[in-house]
């Protein structure tokens, strides 16, 4: 959807969660010409596009390691991100495998669920 106004700000508003493992934040669109829908802007300029970017913030949290319930109804203790890769799903910060968070979750998909 291209931005079309030219006397103002246009609010562009979002939160990304990470998984885990990304390096880098990238802003603009970076498809080729032909992937990429346009729209004439005003005055003469020829084309191509610029950003105004005011107020980015970004929050840096280490991960910490807990209790990942993967789809066999086993723990283990993972990083969030891990876990998500591992197809399981983390039970929180501070959490432990001793007692299990899982057993309710095993039971409550039944036998061989995931």
């Amino acid at each position: 959807m291209p931005l079309n106004n030219s006397t103002s700000w246009t609010l562009i508003s979002g939160i990304y969660v990470a998984a885990g493992g990304e390096n880098y934040i990238t802003i603009g669109s970076f498809r080729d010409d032909a992937s990429t829908n346009t729209s004439p802007g005003p005055g003469t300029w020829p084309g191509g596009s610029y950003y105004y970017i005011e107020d980015l913030g970004v929050e840096v949290a280490t991960p910490v390691e807990q209790a990942c319930c993967l789809p066999d109804g086993t723990c283990s203790i993972q990083f969030p991100g891990e876990c998500l890769l591992l197809g399981g799903s983390p039970a929180g910060p501070g959490t432990t495998c001793l007692p299990s968070p899982c057993e309710g979750l095993r039971s409550a998909r039944g036998p061989g669920a995931s």
